[in-house]
């Protein structure tokens, strides 16, 4: 019998008490590796005696190695200065695998070593047009993923991934019109590896309280496991191209170990976000981002269902978990995408949710109700956390705002990047959210949307330059055509020219703007709605952003739900 156990997922090692040696009967002595080596690794076995029973000289021969296992024989060859028989007596034999590159000798790295290229190589070609596609590409964790065909049959029935979107979201909290989980079926075997980053992922999920009012407590065990998750992901190539990407292109000069650190305070480090007087304490990139933020009274005393909300929650991951056991309930897709019914692109879902909070004892204490939320299936939480990065990155150094438009494998989307928010207003140096958009399938057209899955958020406002947006009314009584209108005031004591000035609204449509601005003036701007590629203001809730002519933003808010005539005001 062999006891053996895996090093890690390049080597195996294993320990054989007693191996007989007879040449006579040539016994082979078969060796299974646990687990196996993937089926395409070359295997390089090294065996050694461990006890010495016996001066005469013992030799160890090896054959047919496969990334399974292999044969061993023990022969007694030499005894007393001349050929033996074979036979002696038995011997304790450890041994030790390794998988072996194949890579060629004109492959940069060393040949025979297990020594990877260096990555990414510089022949490929990273830009901000290729960027975010590269780390797709390059994501070696990621899940295949099949949505059903018009028939109801899978279109791969072998994909990790089996994702069963079925109806339409009725937009109420009380109506679910979807009978069956979102996740038909997912490679938990492939979810569950500990050689994957999935599962260094998943312990940090249970880390943090899902009622924002409660504070978050980092204790060591939990740096712990932030620290291993970050060191399993930064070797990985979503990572490796992130950094490549912020270094090349936007100046920075981060070493992997300043990278890892700075990963480490975006993503974990819990920070105040201010917001419109509130202040929204022990948040964290992380935590919004992968697990989600409730709010709920959990004092009501009331018999009656309790019902909140839930902000963030943008994980694959954590949405099958929690589907898989009970603590969510699927409730169908959200796409506001005219003319078609569902976005036909099975690595992004939009929909409605309810989160349910569950006690010690599995009562339901509170229903978190989400009426649009999404995120990305099947890329790892490396690739998401790299395309994250890399958006945080270029909000830093003012390449965007809040959104990033991209196109990966023919998918049109809005990436949505918001850093936290300080005191002043200002944008801070933590990542507050990160979702993507999905606009439409790449056909060389305008993606004609209506409202996004921008939620509306206490997560986004710069309103304290000199010209702000002082107030608006985005849903006006009657019609809407030319009824719009957003103020803007000159909080200076000089005039400002707004040539070349325009607004935007959450998917960046435009409304040009023009005049001069006199010291303390206040000004309205009507709202032409010309066509839907200019400026629309939302009535469940929006974003306006002042735009000067030189492309800076000056200023931007965000609002809720705004009810006919309502005039919102953004500054006291």
């Amino acid at each position: 019998m062999t006891t053996q156990s895996p090093l890690s997922s390049q080597q195996r090692v294993g320990i054989i008490p007693a191996l007989k040696a007879d040449r006579q009967s040539n016994t082979w002595h078969t060796v299974k590796f646990d687990p196996p080596f993937p089926q395409d690794t070359q295997v390089a076995v090294i065996p050694m005696t461990q006890t010495y029973n016996g001066p005469e000289t013992p030799g160890l021969r090896i054959r047919h190695v496969t990334p399974e296992g292999f044969e061993i024989r023990f022969d007694e060859i030499v005894a007393q200065g001349r050929s033996a028989d074979g036979a002696h007596l038995d011997e304790t034999v450890a041994w030790i695998a390794y998988s072996v590159s194949t890579q060629k000798d004109d492959t940069p790295g060393t040949p025979g070593t297990g020594e990877e290229p260096p990555f990414p190589p510089e022949s490929l070609e990273i830009n901000a047009d290729t960027i975010y596609q590269l780390l797709w590409e390059h994501d070696e964790n990621q899940f295949s993923v099949s949505p059903r065909n018009s028939s109801g049959d899978w279109e791969n029935l072998e994909a990790d991934i089996l994702l069963d979107e079925q109806v339409k979201a009725a937009g109420q909290r009380e109506i679910d019109l979807a009978t069956h989980p979102l996740f038909h079926t997912v490679n938990e075997a492939k979810l569950f590896d500990k050689d994957r980053t999935y599962s260094s992922f998943i312990q940090l999920l249970d880390n943090y309280a899902i009622r924002v009012a409660e504070p978050e407590k980092t204790v060591e065990e939990e740096v712990q496991e932030q620290q291993a998750f970050l060191a399993q992901i930064i070797k990985t190539k979503p990572m490796q191209l992130a950094r490549t990407y912020i270094n090349q292109n936007l100046g920075e000069s981060l070493s992997e170990e300043e990278f890892r650190t700075k990963l480490q305070r975006i993503w974990f480090e819990l920070y105040t976000n201010h917001y419109g007087g509130k202040s929204t304490e022990f948040a964290s990139g992380f935590e919004h981002v992968f697990v989600g933020e409730g709010k709920f009274d959990i004092h009501s005393g009331s018999k009656k269902e309790n019902f909140g909300k839930i902000s963030g929650y943008h994980s694959w991951v954590k949405f099958y978990l929690d589907e898989k056991n009970q603590r969510v309930n699927y409730l169908g897709y959200k796409y506001d995408l005219k003319g078609e019914d569902g976005s036909q692109n099975p690595n992004v879902v939009t929909l409605q949710m309810i989160n349910n909070v569950i006690d010690m004892q599995g009562n339901v204490i509170a229903k978190l109700f989400k009426p649009k939320g999404g995120f990305f299936v099947g890329p790892s939480p490396e690739c998401e956390m790299a395309m994250a990065t890399v958006a945080y990155y270029e909000s830093v150094h003012g390449k965007i705002t809040d959104k990033r438009r991209i196109t990966i494998n023919d998918a049109t989307y809005n990436l949505v990047l918001y850093r936290s928010t300080n005191p002043n207003g200002s944008r801070g140096e933590f990542i507050r959210s990160f979702f993507p958009i999905f606009l439409a399938m790449d056909d060389g057209e305008t993606p004609d949307t209506d409202e996004p899955v921008v939620e509306p958020i206490d997560e986004v406002t710069n309103n304290n330059g000199d010209v702000v947006i002082f107030a608006s009314q985005p849903n006006p009584e009657g019609s809407d055509e030319g009824n719009e209108w957003v103020e803007l005031k000159n909080t200076t004591s000089n005039p400002i020219d707004l040539s070349g000035w325009k607004l935007q609204d959450k998917l960046d449509r435009p409304e040009d703007i023009s005049g001069t601005l006199q010291p303390q003036e206040v000004k309205r701007f009507t709202i032409s709605r010309a066509n839907y590629t200019t400026m629309q203001l939302g009535n469940s809730s929006g974003i306006i952003a002042l735009i000067d002519s030189a492309g800076n933003e000056v200023a931007m808010v965000s609002y809720g739900s705004a009810s006919s005539g309502e005039v919102i005001r953004f500054v006291s």
